[in-house]
């Protein structure tokens, strides 16, 4: 390294002293050059940060009333499953609330028979709905497609707890 010093040092002095004024002038614009595209790369770079660190925070304030809402759930109690005419009502309340066409008949005393023709993805929906809403699960589902959608064939009964 020293070395290297002495020969840099030995050739600087070995030019004239225009030369070295001139290649003083060139690194000093070189260097100014270099610390102006440093300056603009940061600059640039800070509002680049900024911008995503409002876009993270506002990311962390949703997942954190989010997290406040599942909490808020979790404390509340899941309603008691339907019992008895109240399954039937219920389904024939929301098959009228999403304009579905099918038959409700009380099988037994705790199953109902859904039957008719439907849109599979609304019939698909409406099961759906019917067994997060009301807790009623699934004993039997037969789906035939038809020209114009599918024939269901769907029995449900109440949850067991």
């Amino acid at each position: 390294m020293k070395m290297r010093m002495l020969a840099a040092r030995k050739w600087w002095h070995a030019r004239p002293p225009r030369a070295r004024t001139a290649l003083s002038i060139v690194l000093v614009a070189l260097g100014l050059v270099a610390l102006g595209a440093t300056s603009d790369w940061l600059r640039t770079e800070r509002a680049r940060l900024r911008a995503a660190m409002s876009a993270a925070e506002a990311g962390h304030k949703q997942m954190q009333d989010e997290i406040a809402e599942v909490l808020r759930l979790r404390t509340q109690s899941a309603p008691p499953p339907l019992q008895g005419k109240a399954v039937m009502d219920a389904i024939s309340a929301s098959l009228q609330g999403r304009k579905l066409d099918l038959a409700v008949t009380q099988q037994d005393t705790e199953r109902v028979r859904v039957q008719g023709t439907a849109d599979f993805d609304d019939a698909i929906a409406w099961l759906g709905a019917m067994q997060r809403d009301y807790r009623l699960r699934l004993v039997t589902l037969e789906v035939l497609r038809q020209a114009t959608g599918v024939r269901v064939d769907i029995v449900l009964s109440p949850a067991r707890p």
